[in-house]
């Protein structure tokens, strides 16, 4: 059974964004139009593909398994073009990398511009998230490759690379937090003002478990999505924050940011992670700029 390219990506989009206004904007078009394809694709299959509900939809059995259909189509669609483009050596072709924003900055510095050199014709995409986040676009094949901090373990996810790279304090040069003790006392830190980032993190989930373990709450001054902003934070000298050392590379080498090791050895269990979707087969140009950033990523070096 064929079925209208038109009508599956409606589909698509309203399954994605959960509702069907949301969808409409995304695919520019006006709902009635959108409600009328995704109709019109239930009546052709002969079942009920969304139910809707006062916030949004929710996929029906039947609409879970078309979603599943779709997306391993189009994973089996771009794996083919991808071999096409290997036979005219890797002269085109794309890339979808979903990546914590901790990891931008060694990507871009220490891998993407060397492998774009190498392969100049090849484009890419980049979605920047929370851990949580990536994980969904990689097992619904949104993305090829994933670069997190400490995702939860997860079957439909395959490990590519990894690394231990512990949480440590950063604090701005000169502060008045330059001075703690080395390494400091969960204790110590929980009477600091700090930043730290919302759920949904890594670095989160690993503080989380850290202050359960303690049996106290470190207190935020600042909670925040963007590690952008847990830089500034630190910088202005009004508190403290916890990320792993390699996001702050360039602020340690600069001596604008000093990083002290915490006296906790659940700390050290968080893992900088390269992965993707087990079973998908990447394209030719994903298996290759994998390799290239586990071996090129600071995230990932010895």
């Amino acid at each position: 059974m064929a079925l209208d390219p038109k009508q599956s990506a409606a589909f698509l989009a309203a399954a994605h964004a959960g509702s069907l206004r949301g969808a409409a904007e995304a695919l520019g078009l006006e709902p009635s139009t959108l409600s009328r394809s995704i109709a019109a694709l239930e009546k052709q299959l002969g079942t009920t593909l969304l139910e809707r509900h006062s916030k949004g939809i929710l996929l029906t059995e039947a609409g879970l398994l078309l979603q599943d259909h779709l997306r391993r189509q189009a994973a089996e669609l771009d794996l083919m073009q991808s071999q096409f483009d290997a036979l005219r050596g890797m002269q085109r072709g794309s890339v979808a990398l979903a990546v914590g924003e901790g990891f931008v900055s060694d990507l871009f510095a220490n891998a993407l511009k060397s492998f774009a050199e190498t392969y100049p014709s090849l484009t890419y995409s980049l979605t920047i998230g929370a851990t949580d986040h990536i994980a969904h676009l990689i097992k619904t094949d949104q993305a090829h490759l994933g670069l997190a901090y400490n995702p939860d373990p997860d079957p439909q996810l395959k490990p590519l690379a990894s690394a231990n790279r512990p949480l440590v304090l950063l604090a701005a040069s000169g502060s008045g937090f330059a001075d703690l003790p080395d390494p400091v006392p969960l204790a110590v830190a929980a009477r600091l003002p700090c930043a730290l980032l919302h759920a949904g993190s890594g670095v989160g989930a690993l503080l989380r478990g850290a202050e359960m373990r303690h049996g106290l709450r470190l207190p935020a001054t600042l909670e925040t999505q963007s590690i952008a902003a847990l830089k500034g934070f630190v910088r202005s000298g009004m508190g403290v924050t916890y990320l792993p050392r390699f996001v702050v590379t360039a602020e340690i080498a600069s001596g604008t940011i000093l990083a002290k090791p915490l006296q906790d050895n659940g700390f050290g269990q968080g893992q900088a992670q390269l992965f993707a979707r087990n079973g998908r087969q990447l394209s030719q140009a994903a298996q290759k700029l994998a390799r290239h950033l586990a071996r090129s990523m600071e995230a990932f070096m010895a």
